[in-house]
């Protein structure tokens, strides 16, 4: 979603935070970590990527994550212990 903005026509430019990461070819953990950080404190950006995705692409735990319904951390909690699944799986 951030690199898609910044080749739009206009420009979406991403929060500032995500703007390192951008000319990343694969993230590692810790790189995902930190886009994590960002995307859970900016609710417009995560508006974007919901707007942009589907639970298909993203999987239960993070559709739960990004769109945060009444009683998501408990069904992500709940998914975790069942099967030790992150957020990203």
């Amino acid at each position: 979603m951030a690199r898609a903005g910044v080749t739009a026509d206009p420009v979406v430019p991403p929060p500032p935070a995500l703007r390192p990461y951008l000319g990343f070819a694969r993230l590692t953990p810790r790189s995902l970590e930190a886009v994590a950080r960002v995307v859970d404190r900016d609710d417009e950006f995560r508006a974007r990527v919901v707007a942009a995705a589907d639970e298909d692409e993203v999987g239960r735990a993070g559709w739960l994550w990004l769109t945060r319904p009444d009683g998501w951390q408990a069904e992500v909690a709940e998914k975790a212990a069942r099967g030790g699944v992150g957020v990203f799986q």
